[in-house]
């Protein structure tokens, strides 16, 4: 399977699990909210650089911003490990805890959680990607 096929697929499958575990537990919000005053340092981490090592490899990376304060997230980690054992071939999973990595948080613009990013490769300097952030609300 080409990444197109495997990010096409693992998108569908979170949406509609998103939607699915949503509609048991919809709020207001919509999802956890960070805090955007907290202040960022970025560091040398070596996150990108990982990255950018895996799609050489002709991987996709997942990336699953979470918090251990997040219900939301602790809803989501069973779908997330769930879809890492039927992708382990294709895609590479990388989880972030951003009470711990706030500076990944703001590097990947992540405002809410819990918030999935697909990376598909790189275009220049920036990376081919797809965003899917917090729950869906429910429908009325």
């Amino acid at each position: 399977m080409n990444n197109k096929q495997v990010l096409s697929v693992l998108l569908t499958a979170i949406m509609v699990l998103t939607i699915a575990t949503s509609m048991a537990a919809a709020t207001d919000d919509g999802g956890c909210s960070m805090d955007p005053t907290q202040e960022v340092q970025f560091t040398n981490d070596p996150l990108k650089s990982r990255i950018d090592e895996i799609l050489v490899e002709d991987r996709s990376v997942f990336l699953f911003f979470y918090a251990d304060w997040c219900p939301y997230c602790h809803q989501e980690t069973p779908i997330i490990e769930q879809l890492e054992e039927e992708h382990a071939g294709d895609v590479t999973f990388i989880r972030i805890n951003v009470t711990e990595r706030p500076d990944h948080a703001a590097e990947f613009g992540v405002s809410g959680l819990p918030t999935m990013v697909m990376i598909s490769g790189k275009e220049g300097e920036g990376y081919v990607r797809e965003e899917l952030s917090g729950f869906a609300k429910k429908a009325e």
